[in-house]
């Protein structure tokens, strides 16, 4: 046994950065870490390029400067054209499942097929996993929590669930394909921007204000929807191919708060220089929270990358 676990951190290769998570704060962050000369590696869970690619592909992008009416996916794909094109290490299709602080200072990062030793590690895995309505039949086929393709919506009786900007980008995404499209909001109003509420209010689509799904009806697949009107109690039930449910997202931190970094609404708390409260491990972008939005998290990526720099080489002037 113990010669195996010997042999086994023999293996292990060595890093100066290991970040984790491949959508924009993370491509800035491995960009600036390979530029300071570190020996850096990416690890994604998923396919390159974060939310862009994997959760809104077919979104405009618009408040990203030098990216204007430029599709989420496109724009990913430069992001990631450009890691690749500097040479640094990328694996994809490659969760991170525990890290630990070992007693020399090193970082000890284990995914599904390897681990991993580093001095430093940036979490930029951003907030993608979505948050549930917690309903009987949420599981049944036709229920969604993204919009990958709205064209695979051609011809359905759509509902969406949620009044933020990401439901009403996503019903708008579908208005063009979809027979009908439903949102149902618990609010009296949208928590969106003026523009998204226009387009909605401009649309098609129709609005369910003050209204909660309390059950999904069906036997394998999405049949009916249980409605109430929390204002009136008023009950209603309203039949449905597929369902959206976009009511928010949150972080896959479960594995940061066995190893003691502290969290905070499901958000990585850090300090003034992205640090988190361990030692050698920062984090950027959504995880942290602060504006879920490709600048805030390019700018953050970059920024870690400088302070893990730092780190690993302190002092470095």
């Amino acid at each position: 046994m113990k010669c195996s676990v010997i042999r086994k951190n023999r293996e292990m290769e060595k890093y100066d950065v290991i970040i984790i998570g491949g959508g924009p704060a993370g491509l800035s962050a491995a960009l600036v870490s390979s530029f300071f000369g570190l020996r850096t590696l990416i690890l994604e869970a998923n396919n390159a390029g974060g939310s862009l690619a994997n959760v809104y592909p077919w979104k405009i992008v618009e408040n990203y400067l030098g990216f204007n009416e430029m599709k989420a996916k496109d724009v990913a794909n430069i992001l990631i054209q450009h890691i690749r094109s500097k040479g640094i290490e990328f694996k994809e299709k490659e969760e991170v499942i525990s890290m630990k602080k070992r007693e020399d200072n090193l970082i000890e990062i284990e995914s599904v097929k390897q681990s991993y030793l580093t001095k430093a590690s940036i979490l930029a895995i951003g907030s993608s996993v979505p948050r549930k309505l917690g309903v009987n039949g949420e599981s049944l086929d036709g229920v969604f929590y993204s919009v990958i393709e709205p064209r695979e919506w051609k011809d359905t009786k759509a509902l969406v669930v949620g009044g933020g900007n990401s439901a009403l980008e996503q019903a708008l995404a579908l208005e063009p394909y979809a027979k009908k499209v439903v949102i149902a909001h618990r609010r009296d109003r949208f928590r969106a921007s003026e523009e998204n509420v226009k387009n909605v209010e401009d649309s098609s689509i129709e609005v369910l204000f003050n209204t909660e799904v309390l059950e999904i009806l069906g036997s394998k697949e999405v049949e009916k929807v249980k409605l109430v009107n929390n204002t009136t109690r008023k009950i209603s039930f309203q039949s449905f191919d597929r369902i959206l449910i976009s009511i928010g997202t949150t972080s896959n931190v479960e594995f940061l708060k066995k190893i003691g970094v502290e969290i905070t609404n499901n958000r990585v708390r850090v300090d003034d220089k992205l640090m988190t409260s361990i030692q050698g491990i920062f984090a950027a972008g959504d995880v942290v929270g602060r504006w879920n939005s490709i600048p805030q998290a390019v700018a953050e990526g970059a920024y870690a990358a400088l302070q893990a720099f730092k780190y690993v080489r302190e002092p470095y002037w």
